[in-house]
C-alpha cells in the first residue's frame, strides 16, 4: 500500500489542506482500487467511510422516478501541455 503524503496526491482537495489537517485525515487512510461499477455509498444507509478519489469517474445515480438524472463527476485531470 502506498504512503499517502501531500507531494503525491493527486487530489486538489487533500493537497489544499493544511499539513495538520492532511495528516489527521490520512493516519489510517488506505489505498484501494475499486472494481468498475463499485458502489461507495448506498442510499438510506450511514456512510462508514470517506474516499477522496484520485483517479477514474465517480456518479450519482438517482432513481428514475425521483429526478431523471444521472451525475458523471470526472476525476482525471487533463495533461497539461509544456509548450
Amino acid at each position: 500500500m502506498a504512503t499517502l503524503d501531500r507531494h503525491n496526491t493527486r487530489n486538489l482537495l487533500l493537497k489544499a489542506l493544511p499539513v495538520e489537517a492532511f495528516n489527521l485525515i490520512v493516519f489510517n487512510a488506505q489505498t484501494i482500487e475499486f472494481p468498475v461499477k463499485h458502489i461507495l455509498v448506498e442510499s438510506d444507509r450511514p456512510n462508514e467511510h470517506v474516499c477522496f478519489i484520485e483517479d477514474g469517474l465517480a456518479s450519482i445515480g438517482v432513481p428514475e422516478r425521483e429526478y431523471h438524472r444521472l451525475i458523471g463527476l470526472p476525476i482525471r485531470r487533463a495533461p497539461r501541455s509544456l509548450s
